[in-house]
């Protein structure tokens, strides 16, 4: 069985990480469920979704340690967080890639292999702390600065003002809809002397309460034709207020609209067409936008993750994706037709239309 050399010397020398009685903590502050929060919104977990299955799809050649599971969350990873890192272990003889719940990178010089990772890897009921070298984990990224190349960048981070904007309307629009619902039928009131001095310094206090016991069904309150508390007392239209009122949420169209163009913005700096997800598309206009996006967005990614799997586990991987590739193959079938019929070599023209892919 072929080994990377850093877990090779892991097997002669011994565990190489450091021992810490207790982990630190992954998160020191939990967000307040009012904060606006791109991660918690539809947008992006319909492009980390189709991400994480178009992963998952994935035939990996070269190393068995890359599973479903983990080219689902290593898709996902990338669209949410930017980047995932993995630690090579050994587990009965076998290789594992164990993914770290954080970690980070520390280094003074520029070249990786100089870096060492401080990894935090949770279990059901305990965590433990890892001090590895670059060697000894895999690091996919989706994207890095020059500035910052040791931390993958994910699109919504690029793309911010759009990734603020959308998180901030659907909370509006969250917060809209969980308003106090109700149905409010006017009735005349029982009491035709109220006494002034009464003890409630909120004449309305009651009608909250109501609203909110109300819960989208019916709640009676007093008719207000004859004027405040004294249905008799004060001329008034009569029968004006006889018909159901409506109090709940009130969405403005246009926050409807926006919310729709910015789910079509997210999925673009995604790189995923918004006819695959959003978009009503006939089945040619389907399967064009599943072809864009497995050709300009998967491959080419894919393509980053094959490469540093291959660097780490020293070994030739690739990742392809024949399933997916199906869906498009009477197009390149038709095209494999044209250019066999404009004389280009059947091995060439196979090559070019992906047919054997």
């Amino acid at each position: 069985m072929h080994w990377p050399r850093f877990l090779r010397r892991q097997a002669e020398g011994g565990e190489q990480r450091a021992d810490y009685t207790s982990a630190l903590i992954s998160a020191l502050v939990a967000q307040a469920e009012d904060t606006a929060d791109v991660t918690r919104t539809a947008a992006l977990e319909i492009a980390s979704g189709l991400w994480a299955r178009g992963f998952a799809s994935a035939t990996v050649t070269g190393t068995d340690a890359v599973t479903p599971d983990l080219l689902a969350l290593i898709g996902r990873s990338l669209i949410r967080n930017g980047e995932l890192v993995a630690a090579l272990a050994l587990e009965g003889g076998a290789l594992e890639l164990q993914p770290a719940s954080s970690w980070d990178v520390h280094g003074a010089r520029p070249s990786e292999s100089s870096w060492t990772y401080r990894l935090d890897m949770h279990g059901p009921t305990d965590s433990e702390v890892r001090i590895v070298p670059a060697a000894g984990v895999v690091h996919f990224r989706y994207a890095a600065s020059a500035a910052r190349p040791w931390e993958g960048i994910p699109p919504l981070t690029w793309a911010n003002t759009t990734g603020r904007l959308a998180a901030a309307l659907e909370l509006r629009m969250s917060q809209e809809a969980a308003t106090p619902g109700a149905n409010i039928v006017p009735v005349p009131s029982q009491i035709s002397d109220q006494d002034d001095d009464d003890d409630d310094p909120d004449p309305l206090s009651g009608l909250r309460d109501d609203l909110l016991a109300a819960k989208g069904s019916f709640t009676l309150v007093e008719s207000q034709i004859g004027g405040w508390g004294e249905p008799h007392a004060r001329g008034g239209p009569r029968g004006a207020d006889w018909g159901v009122t409506r109090l709940g949420a009130s969405i403005p169209p246009a926050n409807v609209e926006l919310r729709r163009d910015l789910l079509i913005s997210v999925l673009g700096v995604c790189g995923i067409p918004p006819s695959l997800a959003v978009i009503p598309a006939d089945g040619t206009g389907q399967r064009e936008a599943f072809r864009r996006f497995l050709h300009a967005t998967l491959a080419p990614v894919a393509r980053t993750v094959a490469a540093e799997l291959s660097v780490k586990l020293e070994t030739e991987v690739s990742l392809t994706f024949p399933e997916l590739g199906a869906a498009d193959v009477s197009g390149r079938a038709r095209a494999f037709q044209s250019l066999v019929g404009a004389g280009v070599a059947e091995e060439v023209a196979r090559e070019l239309t992906q047919l054997n892919t």
